[in-house]
């Protein structure tokens, strides 16, 4: 943590910060909340959209953007009643069936090798550092304590980060929380 440290001072910051949005909009409720949640679609029922602004501080007043995280977050598989896990990418995005299609088993559910039924997924879709901040750290810091972010900024309690270059299919990349 020191040489992050040391970093951030000769990029000319005191520390950094990070923004988190993913919350849930409830809308359009006519009948009671049941029925409401039966005809959600899988991405309202089942994910968030995950937003995270990285900002370098000086001198805790002055805020400068320096990158952003945006991923979606999956409830776990547990909590998927109406569907498995590949219909709930299909559903959302091209992207994310490829993921999906790498990780699940048979049955089209994540694969125990990966993840428990009982943990959540996070998919980063990116994770953008400025290039005039670049290899100082930023990056794999933000990475190692995600989880932490998450559960801290969203109450998201995330068992597996999971990044997916669909530039090299051949090499899905794995961060499992140890």
């Amino acid at each position: 943590m020191k040489k992050f440290a040391n970093n951030l001072k000769e990029l000319g910051f005191d520390s950094i910060s990070i923004r988190m949005n993913g919350n849930r909009e409830i809308f359009y409720i006519a009948e009671n909340f049941d029925k409401w949640e039966e005809w959600l679609e899988y991405q309202n029922k089942y994910t968030r959209k995950v937003v995270g602004i990285i900002i370098g501080n000086v001198e805790f007043e002055k805020e400068i953007v320096i990158g952003q995280l945006i991923g979606t977050f999956f409830e776990p598989e547990a909590q998927m009643n109406d569907a498995d896990f590949w219909d709930v990418c299909d559903s959302i995005d091209g992207d994310l069936e490829c993921m999906a299609s790498e990780i699940v088993d048979n049955n089209l559910n994540i694969s125990e090798e990966i993840c428990t039924m009982n943990n959540s997924i996070f998919y980063i879709d990116e994770l953008f550092i400025d290039e005039k901040y670049r290899e100082h750290g930023i990056g794999k810091f933000v990475l190692k304590q995600l989880d932490k972010f998450m559960l801290y900024s969203l109450n998201l309690d995330v068992g597996t980060i999971v990044t997916y270059p669909l530039q090299w299919k051949e090499q899905l990349k794995m961060v499992i929380k140890e």
